[in-house]
């Protein structure tokens, strides 16, 4: 699926009013975002091959196997790591700025960087 929105947004032109400075910033996180939405899938596929893991064991945490923890571990970073970018270091105005959420295939709309913020920071608990 991660695959399949990175062509959809590849397609989507950068707004008019983008340098080139800016489209390359779009092109950086965009392929920064699905890189994360691959990795933890990637992960629970090298278990499945490996023979450690089956898919459905995702669904019996207490197991321990270390597949299993590391796919948990990489979602639960990812999802931090980017409220945390988004909340403390500036990430809310780079996606107001270049329109982030719409080029990754959000409703087009006004966003406010406290808006993204407030979103952000919900995002934390839900994993």
């Amino acid at each position: 699926m991660a695959a399949v929105q990175y062509l959809f947004s590849k397609r989507r032109s950068a707004p008019p009013d983008c340098t080139p400075e800016a489209v390359a910033q779009i092109d950086f996180y965009r392929n920064v975002w699905f890189s994360g939405q691959a990795l933890p899938w990637l992960i629970l596929g090298v278990g499945n091959l490996s023979g450690n893991l089956n898919v459905w064991s995702v669904f019996r945490l207490g197991d321990g196997n270390p597949f299993e923890l590391a796919f948990i571990g990489v979602i639960l970073a990812l999802v931090w790591g980017g409220a945390g970018w988004c909340i403390c270091a500036g990430g809310a105005k780079k996606i107001v700025d270049l329109r982030l959420i719409e080029q990754f295939g959000g409703k087009a709309g006004n966003y406010t960087e406290r808006g993204v913020k407030i979103i952000a920071g919900m995002a934390m608990f839900a994993p």
